[in-house]
């Protein structure tokens, strides 16, 4: 099955995603408070489309404190913001993990996340999202995340392609990047990037996750790997790393699972947060979540 095909397939079948749990704090942001976040609701017009998206504000935010932003994007399918928010709720983790959280609402419920240049202009709109949020609140420009799944891991991949001065790195389940934009994939700066996907995928198959990762560790320059180790029974991680920086690319596989979320013993949105964490621009420990 070439990428074409299964970008059609992974329009045609949302996923259902599950919740997950854990935490960890930045010492300079104090200790949690007992409120939980507060949800904002708001339009941005771009390219003559009103798009809604929905932000969570962590109750520990802080105007004097610059604050990580993650863009959850959803996948194809998905016309009911409530429904993407639930099925991640990554909102669970904004004010115990430190960070401000949007979900946008992708055009009939979809991204254009394979053309490079044609099409609607869904890259602008997220990055015009992110500025907006960014004048509006205090956000820590060089830990700016995007995540997705399905399309919107697709589309992921594109803003951290072709907009690494927005995005710091990625995080993706079941989607991968397009074989146009691996085909021009130049970043101005290397990008990491996580993902997960099940080897028995049908809608976007493993065989076209593995050389999209190889393509992106080519591109950022990592020199070391593929390294790859046993992390649970049914679950392999390969890591590509660049020497001296906390640049990585890391592949969880997983042999069971279909195009969904990695087996139960995988706390997958702790290693997302982790890896994020570790991520930023000016610096982390480089070691694999």
């Amino acid at each position: 099955m070439d990428y074409g095909t299964a970008v059609l397939l992974a329009l045609a079948l949302p996923v259902a995603l599950l919740p997950g749990c854990c935490s960890s704090v930045r010492p300079d942001l104090g200790e949690p408070v007992p409120r939980d976040y507060e949800r904002v609701e708001a339009h941005l017009n771009h390219d003559g489309i009103s798009h809604l998206y929905v932000l969570f504000v962590p109750a520990c935010y802080r105007k004097d404190v610059p604050m990580p932003l993650m863009v959850s994007l959803h996948s194809h399918g998905c016309t009911n913001i409530d429904w993407t928010i639930e099925s991640n709720k990554w909102y669970e983790r904004v004010n115990p993990d430190r960070f401000l959280l949007v979900h946008p609402l992708g055009e009939r419920g979809g991204w254009n996340s394979r053309s490079v240049s044609s099409g609607r202009d869904d890259l602008g709109f997220l990055i015009a999202l992110v500025k907006q949020i960014s004048a509006e609140y205090s956000v820590d420009r060089g830990r700016v995340w995007v995540y997705g799944t399905s399309n919107g891991a697709m589309m992921a991949n594109k803003c951290a392609a072709l907009a690494p001065d927005v995005f710091t790195a990625a995080a993706t389940i079941c989607g991968t990047l397009s074989e146009p934009l691996q085909a021009q994939l130049k970043p101005s700066r290397p990008v990491s990037l996580l993902a997960f996907h099940n080897m028995d995928d049908k809608v976007v198959p493993y065989s076209l996750q593995l050389p999209a990762c190889t393509r992106w560790a080519q591109a950022d320059g990592c020199d070391v790997g593929p390294i790859t180790e046993k992390y649970s029974p049914k679950t392999s991680r390969m890591t590509w790393s660049r020497s001296n920086t906390n640049t990585q690319v890391v592949l969880y596989s997983t042999e069971t699972g279909g195009h969904g979320l990695p087996a139960d013993d995988i706390p997958w949105r702790d290693i997302v947060l982790t890896f994020f964490k570790t991520r930023d621009v000016a610096g982390g420990d480089g070691s694999p979540p």
